[in-house]
């Protein structure tokens, strides 16, 4: 039987990659990653994941994924699957699929906290190890597509917006192929949502929020995140704008949710953040009156988006011209927040008001109104 650094090396070679970009992308110096490969030093579960997300063929190799069962720590116990019976079987993995989308609900409810993202990335990552070497029927794709998108929207924090492209590509291209409508729209949704963040990728953000549009066939909470993002990044007058936020207010009321306790729940007071860092991002005239509505309805026990809406304030007051009084709101709200709680976007904002990253503005200062 091979090893597992041995299919590491093969599938490098084989693909043409070189040693030395490898190790760059992982992390680690060229001969450290070579004795990974050469079978001199143990390979670790993030190395595997890295190369499994360059070569994701090679993770359907029985050593792959044994390792990977073995390795798996953070994989809760529900997890714990006869990997010699599932290879064998042509059946969709030993759980039915009504178990896995209970480990979909999980992954979903568990990546609202910041502090699980790496958890829950590491969980996804062995979960679609498992799936992909099942059958492929409409259901099955329809959920893989599920949980690629989810591992998707965890890659900006854990190796950058550009490495989730290829996961969102296989979300969309999983939900065409099980011609589930309100997959096909998801996927296409919320890579775009995530893609918002990274100004050069705003083209095909705005692409893929296009396309969840045309596609939709009935009110979901995905489309509900295209309009937001045709709002944010495609509006070019007033009318457009109001046009977009509208057919996301129409969405809403069919798909919203009481909570938001799960990535896949769109509550309203959830939705009206969303609208009032747009518009405080758009510098659009009616910012302030939205963000105090927003904070109107927010629940109690929300503590990281009231610190967004504080952004949001300091994105208004950047504009109006008060950059010391925005700068001095951002990094006090920031402060007050648990140091698990803090993303990168909040980390990005503050440096955009204090004048660096310019090339880059993630949630705010998007372009004038």
């Amino acid at each position: 039987m091979a090893t597992v650094g041995g299919i590491l090396k093969a599938e490098r070679q084989r693909a043409g990659g070189q040693i030395k970009a490898m190790a760059s992308r992982c992390g680690v110096s060229r001969s450290y990653l070579a004795n990974m490969e050469d079978g001199r030093r143990p390979v670790t579960r993030r190395i595997v994941a890295i190369y499994g997300e360059v070569y994701p063929d090679m993770m359907r190799r029985r050593e792959v994924i044994a390792f990977l069962a073995a390795a798996a720590t953070v994989t809760p116990a529900v997890l714990a699957l006869d990997l010699e019976a599932a290879l064998a079987s042509e059946a969709t993995g030993l759980r039915g699929l009504d178990d896995w989308r209970q480990v979909l609900s999980t992954r979903a409810t568990d990546y609202m906290s910041i502090a699980k993202v790496p958890t829950v990335r590491a969980g996804l990552f062995g979960d679609l190890t498992i799936l992909r070497s099942g059958r492929s029927t409409p259901r099955h794709l329809e959920l893989t597509s599920r949980f690629a998108t989810l591992f998707g929207q965890t890659s900006p924090t854990s190796t950058g917006p550009q490495n989730a492209i290829g996961w969102f590509e296989r979300g969309i291209a999983h939900a065409d192929a099980s011609g589930d409508n309100a997959a096909q729209v998801w996927s296409r949704a919320r890579a775009a949502q995530v893609l918002e963040s990274t100004p050069e990728l705003h083209p095909r953000a705005l692409r893929w929020a296009e396309e969840a549009v045309a596609v939709a066939q009935q009110p979901t909470t995905g489309l509900v995140w295209a309009h937001l993002t045709r709002a944010a990044l495609g509006a070019r007058d007033d009318r457009e704008l109001s046009g977009e936020l509208d057919a996301a207010d129409r969405a809403l009321a069919v798909s919203g949710s009481d909570s938001a306790g799960s990535d896949y729940d769109i509550a309203y007071w959830r939705h009206q953040v969303s609208v009032s860092g747009i518009l405080a991002g758009l510098g659009h005239p009616r910012a302030a009156a939205v963000t105090d509505k927003a904070e109107a309805v927010l629940p109690a026990g929300h503590a990281r988006y009231a610190v967004h809406l504080q952004l949001h304030r300091a994105a208004i007051e950047h504009d109006a011209g008060d950059r010391a009084g925005a700068r001095q709101r951002a990094r006090e709200a920031y402060d007050r927040l648990p140091a698990d709680q803090r993303s990168l976007s909040m980390r990005t904002f503050l440096g955009e008001l204090a004048g660096e990253h310019r090339p880059h503005r993630p949630i705010v200062l998007k372009r004038r109104w």
